[in-house]
């Protein structure tokens, strides 16, 4: 989709609203974009990495200008979105692979508090996103769980 179709679709929202019709169409395009890519195979960290780094210049491009409830939400929408999509394809993010990698450097060197000296904003950002994204994949899945559970018990005991 262009930017200028998905600016149009979203600019009668604002707040809470543009939030989530914007979360929508931005999981929408890149699901999208992902499965076209895969040619029905499950796809791989190189297909998802790729269209990660390019939805997120395409959401940003789409989000701005637009009534978001602070200025910062745009950007968070976009890193939650990013983080969602690695944990729905069950692929570790980049930038966590890398936090990771430079812990163990650090602990190779002996520094004190690796995990500390080697973080750095953008791995924060990735590391919480990606738990917020993991505890409600989570969720969901033992809601539909239990939802089962409960409808077979249901069934069993009319």
């Amino acid at each position: 989709m262009k930017v200028k179709e998905a600016r149009n679709r979203l600019s009668d929202y604002s707040g809470d609203d543009l939030w989530s019709q914007a979360r929508t169409l931005y999981r929408g395009e890149m699901d999208s974009i992902i499965r076209q890519r895969s040619y029905g195979k499950p796809p791989s960290r190189g297909t998802v990495e790729g269209v990660v780094n390019e939805m997120k210049r395409w959401m940003y491009q789409v989000g701005e200008g637009l009534d978001w409830r602070t200025e910062t939400a745009l950007n968070s929408l976009i890193e939650s979105e990013v983080a969602d999509t690695w944990v729905r394809y069950d692929i570790l993010d980049p930038r966590v692979d890398d936090y990771a990698k430079h812990v163990r450097l650090e602990m190779l060197k002996g520094t004190p508090l690796p995990g500390l000296h080697a973080m750095t904003r953008e791995r924060l950002d990735a590391l919480s996103h990606r738990a917020i994204a993991m505890i409600a994949r989570d969720a969901r899945q033992l809601s539909e769980k239990l939802k089962n559970e409960s409808d077979n018990h249901d069934h069993n005991n009319p």
